[in-house]
């Protein structure tokens, strides 16, 4: 016959619990991973490109061209080389609508970054404490079980080893 001594429960009464991961990481993957953070910043770093572009408007522009150049006058062909250099100089327009106009989206989009940062901070720090409860709610748990169980465990043994000496190992 099998006798006590044998016998070994198949799972532990007491799981591990996974520890949770830190705040401060979770906060950055979860910003890492959010769409629409990401595209605010993007804005961000468009509009500042923008506004730096706009900014450097009212600096005159040289164009260098060059080329190739043919003419027939007379039914002579002649050719030969060109090259000229130009430059814009801005007389109305010095970019302040353009500078002003990227630095008021790029404000805009910085506030919706911001938002954006806060909605997922919130959501974040609350999943983090129901988790954080919901570990608490399993250790405890785990702690009662583990203490009814081994009063159980006692009982059963207790009977076993009746029921063994009385039937099961040399009983009529």
């Amino acid at each position: 016959g099998t006798t006590p001594e044998h016998l070994v429960a198949a799972d532990p009464l007491t799981a591990a619990v996974p520890p949770a991961a830190p705040l401060p990481a979770l906060l950055e993957e979860a910003l890492a991973n959010r769409g629409d953070y990401r595209a605010s910043a993007l804005s961000i770093a468009r509009f500042e490109a923008e506004r730096s572009a706009a900014a450097r408007l009212p600096i005159p522009i040289p164009t260098l061209t060059g080329g190739l150049k043919r003419s027939e006058l007379a039914g002579a062909i002649g050719s030969g080389y060109q090259a000229s250099v130009d430059f814009s100089i801005p007389l109305f327009s010095r970019g302040q609508a353009a500078t002003a106009l990227a630095t008021a989206q790029k404000a805009r989009a910085q506030a919706e970054a911001d938002s954006w940062r806060l909605q997922v901070d919130a959501e974040v720090r609350a999943a983090y404490n129901v988790a954080r409860i919901q570990q608490d709610r399993v250790t405890r748990y785990q702690e009662s079980a583990a203490a009814i169980a081994e009063p159980l465990a006692q009982i059963g043994r207790v009977g076993y080893e009746a029921w063994a000496k009385d039937f099961g190992e040399g009983g009529d």
